[in-house]
Formats: structure tokens, C-alpha cells, sequence
């Protein structure tokens, strides 16, 4: 490949169906920070947060006023009336989270697709993988995109301590890894409630767990049981609104903003915590942030994000010479992130004219509507749909963890098979205004291998041809 095919297929999500040159292709990369739009204008129709709150206090306000919610008067009545309320505002919640999920998906979709900026774009999905949830638990599935749109989206382009904080703090993350169930045993709630109750409230330590283990220090980055229990501990009065239920909900006025992220003392774990050698004074809201905030400086997440970073843009095997110029940029400009970008567009590492990696399904359609120039889907659910079917659905990976970002992840007989019957499916439509021959050249300028230009020169019509390129060691690699 020329660098500027490059450019535009590895570090980008392709080319759309121009001829690819660029006099200087790391240039043309790094000005794509300066043009980045972090809330463009098909962002701005969809719900935010706020708007996603003040919907759903409304329709609780309905519920009271409705008198939907009713209960005897045995002494029982509260609790059941409670646990009714709250089972209700979820199910609410969930209903309009799936038509949410839906818009943001194809919002994602079109604006990779529509972008000059596909770095930048492919950088927010990196991001988005690094601090995965799934919605596959019913309540995030209304807050997994607007996690993408609001808490990373305005913070690639900062420091890595900014970004950790926004995302940590989002309700997706913390409705996700369990953080709405965490209680502090010696918090003030506890301590009444353990009075009163037979039941014990007391921590979940699935946020501090993978914070440590996935979002920064790594999986060997030195830290220990102690620290994940202090630092569940220091996370504790964290929750979001009208989530917290039984108990905790009728002991507090928690519903005052349904779906927001919001912090109650009397959830919090009061004392000085040690995380990672370093003692910290009991600050309440502001603890948690002044932790984040020296983990995103730890020598360990340097080396973390920088490993990351280099094995998406570089090759499953991270070049060492790569992972330790990262490194050493990361600490050196305490995690800026554009600083970071920098390194990698200039590393020629980078740029070695073989193809690094197999696209991931996501990696693969995107290129594949930017390539032909495709009309997107009418229907919100068709692009949802397709990467589903290809084994890769939006915001919904097997684990904290994200997708695997190996090629070898993704490169099994029958994953590739799902390829090649989503390219003969696509083309039925996309053959009647694309001609694979006219194209190739467009997208790959350096030229095809011999074996996929005798493909398709053998092709028995244009449908067969397009399919073939689609599906093509060319088009599968960047």
C-alpha cells in the first residue's frame, strides 16, 4: 500500500470512492484534530442526559398523579409500593433506552461513514472499546451511546486524566459495573439501616476492579486486592438517580434526578484510604476524582495506553520501539492525548506498506458505505442488524474488556464467512450504481493482487464482481 492509501485505510476507515493521494498523508491525518467536531450536527437531535432525565421524571410524576402504583395499608405497603414505583420508572427506562440505542447506533454509523475526520473517528471507537459496557444489561442500554457522544467524544482530544474522569463518573459505567449497588458498610445509611434491618448493606468492588485492571494500570500494574477494597471503599456515594432501590431507596431522596449521575454522603465509606502507596483524606465527592487523577499518571497506565494504542494502529505485535516512545511522550506531557496521536502518525512503524491487521466487522461495514458511497438505512435497526450478524454488535461486548483488537479475533473460517454473504447481500443494490472495476483503482491505487484481479476479471456480472472486491484480502486488511 502507498501511504496515502495508508492513511486513509489504516488509520482511518477508508477512502470514499476517490482516488487516494495526499501530498503529505501525515499531515492530512494530524489536521483532522484541528476540524474535529466533538458534538457535530448529528449528535445534536439526539436526547442527552438531561433530557433523557427530565423524560423520565416526568413520566414518574405521571405515575404518582395517575395513582398507578397502589398498595394496601398493611405495614408492609410502603416497601411494595416503593419496590412497584421503581420497577415501573425501569421498565421505562428500559422501553425508551432500546429506541435510544437504535438512533445512536445509526448516529454512530453515519457520521464514520460521512466523515472527513475518520481518524479522529476511529480514535473515539478506540476509546469507546477501551471503556467498554454492554447493553446487554437492560438499563445501559439507553445510556451506552450517550456515554460515547458526551463523555468521550469532547475529551479525545485532552488529557487522559479529563477523559477517565468523565467516563467513570458516566451512569453507563456505573450502572454497568454495579457502582449503584455500593455501599459503604461504615456510611451513615449503613449504619442505620444495619440497626433497623436484618439485611447488611455493603460494597461492590466491580468499578474499582476494573478501573485498576482495564481502564489504567493494567492487568500487572502492580496494584492488589487491598487496593481494588480501598478503592471501592473511596468510590462509595456514587450512584444514579431512581436506580437504587428497597432500602437504599426509601432510607434517601434519591429520585430527584432520575438517570444522572449523582453523589450522597450518606452512601460514602467516611476515613483516610491507602491506594497504591499514596494516602488519601477523606474529601467525600472530590476523593474519587483526586485518585483517578494520579492512576491516569501511574508509569503502569503510561505503558498501558501506549501498548494499546500502538497494537490498534501498529500490529498485534506492538512494536517495542513504538510502546516505549509512547510511553515515554505519555509521562512527559503528564497523558496528553494529542501529543500521543502525534507519535503514532509520525512512527514509521506505522506505516509499513503490508497490511497490519484484519478489520474488525464494525471496521469492515464502515469502510464499505464510505468506499461505495452507499445510502445509509432508512430503518434504525439495519445497521444494528448487520454488525450483529457479522459478530460484532454496538456497545454490547462479552465483557469489561471490550472486543478483542488482535487479528486473530476476528479472522476464524466463520467469521470471514459472514463476510463474504453480507458483501453478496449488500451488493444487490449497490452493483445497480457501483462498478467494481471502476472502483478498485479509486480506493487502491498501488493496485489489487494479482489473484483478486483475476477474480475479478472472471466475475460472471457486476454484482458477482463488487461482492468479490468487498470481500477481498484487500478490502478485509489495513
Amino acid at each position: 500500500m502507498r501511504n496515502s492509501e495508508i492513511a486513509e485505510n489504516r488509520f482511518g476507515y477508508g477512502a470514499r470512492s476517490k482516488v487516494v493521494r495526499h501530498d503529505n498523508p501525515q499531515r492530512f491525518l494530524l489536521a483532522q484534530m484541528e476540524s474535529f467536531d466533538a458534538r457535530p450536527t448529528a449528535l445534536r437531535a439526539m436526547p442527552t442526559l438531561e433530557s433523557i432525565s427530565i423524560a423520565t421524571r416526568a413520566h414518574m410524576a405521571e405515575l404518582r398523579k395517575s395513582g398507578t402504583i397502589k398498595t394496601g395499608n398493611g405495614k408492609n405497603a410502603a416497601f411494595i409500593r416503593d419496590k412497584k414505583f421503581a420497577n415501573a420508572v425501569r421498565s421505562h427506562m428500559r422501553k425508551s433506552g432500546r429506541d435510544h440505542y437504535d438512533q445512536s447506533v445509526m448516529s454512530r454509523f453515519a457520521l464514520a461513514t460521512k466523515s472527513d475526520a475518520s481518524f479522529m473517528e476511529r480514535i473515539v471507537h478506540f476509546w469507546s472499546n477501551h471503556f467498554a459496557v454492554s447493553a446487554e444489561k437492560s438499563l445501559v442500554i439507553g445510556f451506552a451511546g450517550s456515554m460515547e457522544f458526551e463523555a468521550i467524544r469532547p475529551h479525545i482530544l485532552g488529557k487522559f486524566s479529563d477523559l477517565l474522569k468523565s467516563v467513570e463518573r458516566h451512569p453507563a459505567m456505573l450502572i454497568y459495573l454495579d457502582q449503584v449497588q455500593s455501599v459503604g458498610p461504615g456510611s451513615p445509611l449503613a449504619m442505620r439501616t444495619n440497626a433497623v434491618a436484618r439485611r447488611k448493606l455493603g460494597l461492590n468492588e466491580n468499578l474499582a476492579r476494573e478501573i485498576l485492571e482495564l481502564h489504567t494500570l493494567g492487568v500487572n500494574g502492580g496494584y492488589s486486592q487491598v487496593d481494588v477494597t480501598e478503592f471501592a471503599r473511596a468510590l462509595t456515594g456514587r450512584t444514579v438517580g431512581a436506580l437504587p432501590r428497597g432500602t437504599i431507596a426509601r432510607m434517601m431522596d434519591i429520585n430527584d434526578r432520575p438517570g444522572l449521575t449523582q453523589y450522597h454522603a450518606a452512601l460514602h465509606e467516611p476515613g483516610t484510604r491507602r491506594i497504591m502507596g499514596h494516602s488519601y483524606r477523606d474529601t467525600g465527592e472530590r476523593l474519587a476524582d483526586r485518585i483517578l487523577g494520579d492512576l491516569a499518571l501511574h508509569p503502569s497506565t503510561a505503558k498501558f495506553i501506549s501498548t494499546k494504542l500502538a497494537r490498534h494502529f501498529a500490529g498485534d505485535d506492538a512494536p517495542e520501539t513504538l510502546v516505549k516512545r509512547l510511553t515515554e511522550t505519555y509521562l512527559k506531557t503528564d497523558g496528553d492525548l494529542p501529543s500521543l496521536y502525534h507519535v503514532l502518525v509520525q512512527a514509521p512503524e506505522a506505516w509499513r506498506p503490508e497490511p497490519v491487521k484484519y478489520k474488525q466487522p464494525w471496521e469492515w461495514l464502515v469502510s464499505v458505505y464510505r468506499g461505495t458511497q452507499a445510502s445509509l438505512p432508512v430503518k434504525n435497526r439495519q445497521i444494528g442488524n448487520i454488525v450483529r450478524t457479522l459478530g460484532q454488535p454496538v456497545w454490547r461486548p462479552g465483557s469489561p474488556a471490550g472486543y478483542g483488537d488482535r487479528s486473530s479475533d476476528w479472522i476464524g473460517p466463520d467469521a470471514l464467512f459472514k463476510r463474504a454473504e453480507m458483501a453478496n447481500f449488500l451488493t444487490v443494490k449497490l452493483s445497480r450504481t457501483v462498478d467494481a472495476v471502476e472502483l478498485a483503482p479509486a480506493l487502491f491505487p498501488s493496485g489489487l493482487s494479482l489473484k483478486t484481479s483475476a477474480a475479478l476479471g472472471s466475475a460472471d456480472n457486476r454484482r458477482q464482481a463488487l461482492a468479490m472486491l468487498l470481500a477481498s484480502p484487500e478490502y478485509l486488511q489495513r
